[in-house]
Formats: C-alpha cells, structure tokens, sequence
C-alpha cells in the first residue's frame, strides 16, 4: 500500500524528513486530519503558481520565505483548504503549538498584513503570468489594457514582494 503524501515539493528530502518530524510530535485526537505542508520559496514559486489553485489537498500548511509571505497570506486568505501559514524562520516548536491548538476545519487568523503588501487577484495572475515566462505584450493584449497600465501593475507587484523595480521579480524565474 502506497502512503499518502504530506509535503510538496517532493524532491526536497529536508523539508520532507522535516515534515515527517513534525508530524510525529501533532497530538492526533478524534476528528484529526492529517496536514499537507508546502515549502513556498523562490525555487518553487513557479510551480507553486502553476500546481497549487489545482491541487486536491485539505488542511493544507504553507511554510514560505520571508519574501514571499504576501503570495502565502493571498492562498490563506482565498482558500478554504489553507489552515496555516508561517515564515521558514519560525521555531518548529511554535509551528507544533500552533497546529495542535487548531480546531478541526478551522484556520489560523493571518497576522494583519499591510494594505501595501496585500496580494490582490489581479496581482497573482501578474505573477503567474510573468513568472510563468509570459510576455507582457501578450498579458496587455489579453486585458486589453495599455503598455503603462500593465508595468503600473508591475511597479506595484514589486512594491508589495519589497523589491524596488520590476525587472528583480526575475530573480524569481527560473
């Protein structure tokens, strides 16, 4: 019998054994479900972009880079599948107290996050778009809107990831 998986991406053996480890240590009560963990960084942005509005997983924890919060916040904030976001530098201990406190079903309230970082919808599809390898012209052409609209909506991705112009998203592309 296969096991089920319980962390995204699966080729990194760290955050795996990691997450296994974790997972030891949850008190697993009546009702418990068990949490799907997914590493958000900047080595999996794309695919997390591309993959995760798709996946079939619940109680799903996304443990992200400083950097990338804002995306993490978006998804917990949108997604009803999402229970939990911390910041990689978070103790495990405190990942641990936090997930056995946690009510079936229920999601850990998101610190609140500045209106200047918060991700919008139209902000997400930006960086799929641009991530993914999409050409600006095309996503001006797409929705109909003009060159400086488009690198206005870039301008302000950057503002809210706290990088300080558009073209140092590409640090993010593969």
């Amino acid at each position: 019998m296969r096991k089920k998986k319980i962390c995204w991406p699966d080729n990194d053996i760290y955050f795996h054994y990691g997450t296994l480890a974790m997972d030891k240590m949850l008190i697993k009560n009546d009702g418990w479900k068990p949490y799907f963990y997914v590493r958000l960084s900047n080595f999996t942005l794309r695919d997390f972009l591309r993959d995760f509005s798709t996946t079939q997983e619940n109680n799903i924890v996304i443990i992200s880079g400083p950097t990338l919060l804002p995306l993490a916040y978006f998804w917990l904030e949108k997604s009803h599948r999402v229970c939990a976001v911390f910041e990689s530098s978070c103790p495990i201990n405190d990942i641990i107290y936090s997930l056995n406190t946690l009510r079936a079903g229920g999601q850990i309230a998101p610190p609140s996050v500045p209106c200047t970082r918060r991700l919008t919808s139209r902000d997400v599809s930006v960086l799929k778009h641009y991530i993914g390898g999409g050409d600006m012209k095309d996503f001006q052409l797409i929705h109909s809107r003009a060159y400086s609209t488009v690198q206005g909506w870039m301008a302000l991705l950057a503002r809210k990831f706290s990088v300080r112009k558009p073209a140092q998203l590409l640090l993010f592309r593969r």
